[in-house]
């Protein structure tokens, strides 16, 4: 059974794909500079946290801290469709959704957390890949804010 705000890894039948390397060394980054204690999140290597929707069906996230009901999403520029890279037409082939279905779904799942009373922080992949100091260092005042 999965209750709203439980994290673990991902069910084998959940479609769920893991954590890319510069998500973790963001995550990891994170962690070692707010000197987090794993319990006080819940994310960690490939570990999610998620929320049901009123559809009953899962939305995971990347980073969640409890405490401050902070969420920061890492948004790959495949598997999110990096608008500055893909027009909405695009069909991703292994979502079978095109690019707009893909952010519709994206900001539905911000709209979820924030009815949970959680705010929400989106990183781009393309953002932390020019500028991972500035990238992390927007994390860590959001999360201390």
């Amino acid at each position: 059974k999965y209750k709203n705000g439980d994290f673990s890894k991902m069910p084998n039948n959940f479609n769920s794909s893991q954590h890319s390397k510069p998500s973790n060394e963001l995550i990891d980054n994170i962690i070692k500079n707010l000197n987090l204690d794993l319990n006080e999140i819940k994310c960690y290597k490939n570990i999610e946290f998620y929320i049901r929707d009123f559809k009953m069906s899962i939305k995971s996230y990347d980073f969640c801290h409890l405490n401050k009901k902070k969420i920061i999403e890492f948004n790959g520029e495949y598997w999110h469709c990096d608008p500055s890279k893909y027009n909405a037409e695009y069909y991703h082939k292994t979502k079978k959704m095109t690019a707009q279905e893909i952010w519709d779904y994206d900001t539905e799942k911000i709209k979820l957390a924030e009815s949970h009373g959680y705010q929400v922080l989106t990183i781009n992949e393309r953002d932390y890949y020019n500028d991972p100091d500035n990238t992390l260092k927007k994390c860590i005042e959001f999360i201390n804010d």
